[in-house]
């Protein structure tokens, strides 16, 4: 089996590729420990191309550099503040909307305890 380059695009799409193919789920890594501003730009079409490309995959977002910390991500300030901003640019935070329902149920909830989905939303968000 032929291992993908993820520091390489192709790489990375061959990778999302087999996954979605073998899991049903599209993982997208859009945030490190920078959380920085051309990071959001750059990753916040990434669901929606994700979905586009892959209408029946659950999409997975993950946010990297915090596996250090013990804290819960929606616990670390920076990450709720970038969560927030996420969901806004990339279309993620109108729980009514295909792309949203796209997500797996992990990311809904990390979406929901950063605060991004905006409210009155059906959900119950318990954190602990």
């Amino acid at each position: 089996m032929r291992v993908p380059n993820m520091d390489h695009p192709e790489g990375r799409e061959m990778w999302n590729r087999r996954l979605a193919d073998e899991t049903g789920f599209v993982a997208l890594e859009v945030g490190d420990s920078k959380l920085d501003d051309k990071m959001l730009q750059d990753m916040a079409p990434g669901p929606g191309l994700a979905h586009a490309a892959y209408p029946k995959a659950r999409i997975l977002i993950m946010i990297g550099g915090f596996d250090e910390d013990p804290r819960s991500l929606w616990d670390i300030p920076e990450v709720v503040d970038y969560v927030q901003r996420f969901a806004r640019a990339a279309g993620l935070h109108d729980w009514r909307s295909s792309l949203f329902n796209a997500l797996d149920e992990e990311t809904k909830a990390l979406l929901l305890k950063c605060g991004a989905v905006q409210e009155p939303h059906p959900f119950k968000v318990v954190i602990g």
